[in-house]
């Protein structure tokens, strides 16, 4: 009896009620929707149906979708009844600035001016909803740097020296930064929401195809059977996974299920393994020829092919992956770490039966980049489009992908790219901040003054 008295509140307490029913059901709607939306996008299905939208307009209506789905993705993991208020409210609120941003966009971009309360509403919400879902989903880091740059922007003129700044009025910084192409709504944003996502999206779809299976045996054959083998492989299939995915956070979920208890295993505890995982899968963002986010930014300001992007940065991420296998190699010698013989039962002819998962979305991407000159988020786009066609004809490794499954490949790719959409969003504040004030120009003025003494402490300093 005793037994019963004390489940019965246990299994009530943590019952899902209808309306966590119905809010799950909408965040993942919302999540399948913003792949679908980039996919629209790139393939151009709004042109071809008639109809003409800014890029800004799409790109806030994914903003907001992103922003809503982190707020209900909240809602299971509290019991207090404020919070779960307090996040569907942020829910809505995010939900309706996007379409409204969506809808307005061309009215407020242009004549800003004759709409101020409006625009300046807009900006605030904005505001509000962006460093309330990256303090969330990142910490506090990125909103201290948004604050200080946003009251220098309004304090800057007292700033003595060459970074002295042109002030702002606070209300026309609001409809600055939530309404201008060159703001929130910016290069860093779009390149999230067109480019980064396709590229995420193909990860998952490789995860979900048993993409993830094949890199692991690869690894394990070249980790061989010495010390800290289980750790190797974790590096080792982080960076081929990496080299995919370009998303730090997608190349956790999708291989860190493996290699950590595999690590476990073998002797490490779970905080180093973990640490293992989280580096070597940071790394990924590195690893060409599908990079983070950067790397499309870097492309876009510096007005350059990716494709030279990715030249330069194949030598220092392979240093990165080799600097991580040499520790790990030292540190398992030290620690004397068992090597694990049974981590893949599979032969290399069994794992090579598969190979075609990987090498049809690879060579595509890397055909229409190199040899078409397509656009990044086109050529991914097509890969994860030929491997689609592949496993509904034939099955992945696993077999035939269900209904079910499709669609939470969609949602976790949704719910993984929310938090770039969030990050690149306070990013173009900052951005923009630093253009409308006019400090970008003065500190890069101050850098070269300063690089023509040493250029090595210019390297330094930057």
């Amino acid at each position: 009896m005793q037994a019963t008295n004390v489940s019965q509140p246990t299994s009530a307490k943590h019952a899902t009620s209808p309306f966590e029913v119905i809010a799950k059901v909408i965040m993942t709607v919302l999540a399948v929707a913003i792949p679908l939306t980039t996919i629209a996008w790139v393939t151009n299905v709004p042109g071809r149906l008639g109809f003409l939208f800014y890029p800004e307009q799409v790109a806030a209506l994914m903003l907001g979708m992103a922003s809503t789905v982190v707020f209900l993705n909240e809602l299971p993991r509290s019991d207090n009844r404020w919070h779960k208020i307090r996040d569907t409210l942020l829910a809505i609120v995010s939900l309706a600035f996007g379409i409204h941003l969506f809808i307005r966009f061309p009215v407020l971009s242009e004549m800003s001016f004759y709409h101020p309360t409006e625009a300046a509403l807009t900006g605030l919400v904005a505001i509000g909803v962006v460093l309330e879902g990256v303090r969330r989903r990142i910490g506090m880091a990125l909103i201290i740097v948004f604050a200080f740059f946003f009251l220098y922007a309004i304090f800057g003129d007292i700033v003595p020296g060459q970074l002295q700044a042109r002030t702002q009025a606070p209300l026309d910084l609001l409809r600055y930064l939530g309404t201008d192409s060159s703001a929130m709504l910016g290069a860093a944003l779009a390149i999230a929401c067109f480019v980064v996502v396709t590229f995420v999206l193909m990860g998952q779809l490789l995860a979900a195809t048993g993409g993830t299976e094949v890199f692991t045996g690869l690894a394990v054959r070249l980790a061989g059977q010495g010390h800290g083998n289980s750790a190797k492989v974790a590096v080792i299939a982080s960076g081929f996974m990496g080299s995919i995915s370009g998303s730090a956070v997608s190349n956790v979920v999708s291989t860190g299920v493996v290699t950590i208890p595999m690590m476990r295993r073998a002797g490490l505890d779970a905080r180093t393994a973990g640490a293992i995982e989280a580096t070597a899968s940071t790394g990924g963002q590195l690893m060409p020829p599908v990079m983070g986010a950067a790397a499309f930014l870097m492309a876009e300001n510096l007005r350059i092919p990716y494709n030279d992007i990715i030249a330069a940065a194949l030598i220092p991420s392979l240093l990165f992956y080799f600097a991580i296998y040499m520790q790990i190699d030292f540190m398992a010698r030290k620690l004397r770490l068992k090597a694990l013989s049974d981590i893949d039962g599979r032969t290399l002819k069994q794992i090579l039966r598969h190979i075609w998962v990987i090498l049809v979305p690879f060579g595509i991407l890397m055909y229409g980049l190199f040899k078409l000159n397509q656009p990044a988020e086109l050529a991914a786009l097509n890969g994860a489009g030929a491997l689609v066609l592949l496993v509904l004809i034939f099955g992945g490794v696993g077999g035939r992908l269900s209904f079910a499954q499709w669609v939470e490949l969609l949602s976790s790719t949704g719910r993984i790219v929310g938090e770039v959409i969030l990050i690149t969003a306070i990013a173009g504040m900052i951005i923009g901040l630093l253009a409308t004030t006019g400090v970008g120009f003065a500190l890069s003025m101050a850098l070269l003054d300063f690089g023509r003494s040493s250029l090595f402490l210019l390297l330094v300093v930057t």
